[in-house]
């Protein structure tokens, strides 16, 4: 029985070669669903993935900016909640955890509106996303500020 899988295996091979060399080929340049090639192959690609990574900097912090917010929203009610602690520091904390909400809802709503697939020609398209990179680009820099303020906010109150 063995011997048998083994024969219909060397009969297969080459064709699953064939297949394999032919994937991988084509594989580099089939777009994904928002029309961008996989690796940028013209300056359109190349604007969009530019795109792309600001998009995925700022949303690899988005757990760190949630989790910081929900930590300063357990102080705020911590000392809001106790009569005899120091409310003076509630403008600077509840400062901070604004910032960190905006941050959150900025890339929210920067993902809303963004629409890669939606404009087909060339000038149009590299003009929307030379636009979409620069609001992206304020979005991620919102987030690594907001986390730099609350980095000096735990800093000072450690």
């Amino acid at each position: 029985m063995g011997h048998l899988i083994l024969k219909k295996m060397k009969s297969l091979f080459p064709l699953l070669s064939i297949l394999v060399i032919f994937f991988s080929f084509c594989g580099e340049k089939q777009p994904d669903k928002s029309g961008a090639a996989r690796s940028p192959v013209n300056p359109e690609d190349s604007l969009f993935h530019e795109v792309m990574r600001g998009h995925d900097e700022g949303m690899a912090k988005i757990g760190r900016i949630k989790k910081y917010s929900g930590r300063l929203k357990s102080v705020i009610d911590s000392i809001n909640g106790n009569s005899t602690a120091d409310k003076a520091v509630l403008p600077a904390i509840q400062r901070v955890k604004d910032s960190l909400d905006a941050a959150n809802a900025s890339m929210f709503t920067w993902m809303d509106g963004f629409k890669a697939d939606t404009l087909t020609g060339m000038s149009a398209r590299m003009g929307y996303l030379e636009d979409q990179k620069a609001s992206v680009t304020v979005v991620r820099d919102r987030i690594q500020n907001s986390l730099r303020l609350y980095d000096s906010l735990d800093k000072q109150y450690k």
